[in-house]
């Protein structure tokens, strides 16, 4: 009889023993089966989450140009002026998903300010040039003149993208919000920024000043264009 209890009492024992096993081995498995699924969500999670591209301004391959009319930075004999912009760099940041979280930074070296316009003969340009480094913009003294974006907006249209980027311009010592319209295009591996603004140069303490000869004044209004190459 004794015998015949520990053999019910083991069978028992194997009985929920094996149930409590095959429990924990399902809870197991649904655990796994949950940690897949997170995993897979995240994974994808990551996939379709808007993707930024940096890309780096290539200079050699752009264009920055301080236009002048008659009325405007410089007066030459009468004269406007195109003062090209030989050295600058600086990053954008593209994201097509999510404009907003886009970019850009831009820095000028003041002294590479150069008057390219042709019916300038090539003293009257070393002149305006020398004018424009020393006296007007004082290069000496403010080396560089920076953009830094602060908010960015805009759409898509067709297969470039209509922008308005506003940050702060840093220009002979002083730092004033600007906006610039910019229409932009990338294919992935390039971008391409052009457009224009103007500001006036009192809002920067950027004095008038005649050479000597008195050939050269400073007024106002100075326009900027721009064609702007940058690569990844």
């Amino acid at each position: 009889m004794l015998k015949g209890m520990l053999a019910a009492l083991c069978l028992a024992i194997a009985f929920f023993g094996s149930g409590i096993s095959q429990t924990q081995n399902k809870s197991q498995q649904a655990s796994m089966r949950s940690t897949k699924a997170l995993r897979l969500r995240d994974r994808k999670s990551i996939a379709t989450k808007p993707q930024s591209s940096v890309y780096r301004i290539n200079a050699a391959q752009s264009s920055f140009v301080a236009h002048v009319d008659s009325a405007g930075l410089l007066w030459f004999a009468g004269h406007s002026h195109s003062l090209a912009v030989r050295d600058f760099s600086g990053t954008a940041e593209l994201n097509p998903e999510s404009l907003e979280t886009s970019s850009l930074r831009l820095t000028i070296k003041t002294e590479s300010l150069q008057e390219s316009d042709p019916k300038f003969t090539d003293q009257e340009k070393k002149i305006i040039t020398g004018e424009v480094k020393d006296q007007v913009l004082e290069a000496g003294k403010y080396p560089e003149i920076a953009f830094n974006s602060q908010q960015v907006s805009g759409k898509k249209v067709g297969d470039k993208y209509e922008l308005q980027i506003a940050g702060q311009l840093n220009l002979h010592g002083v730092t004033r919000q600007i906006v610039i319209p910019t229409e932009v295009s990338a294919d992935g591996r390039n971008l391409r920024a052009t457009g224009r603004f103007s500001i006036d140069r009192t809002d920067y303490n950027v004095k008038a000043t005649s050479v000597k000869s008195g050939m050269v004044r400073a007024s106002a209004k100075v326009t900027f264009t721009f064609d702007i190459v940058a690569e990844r």
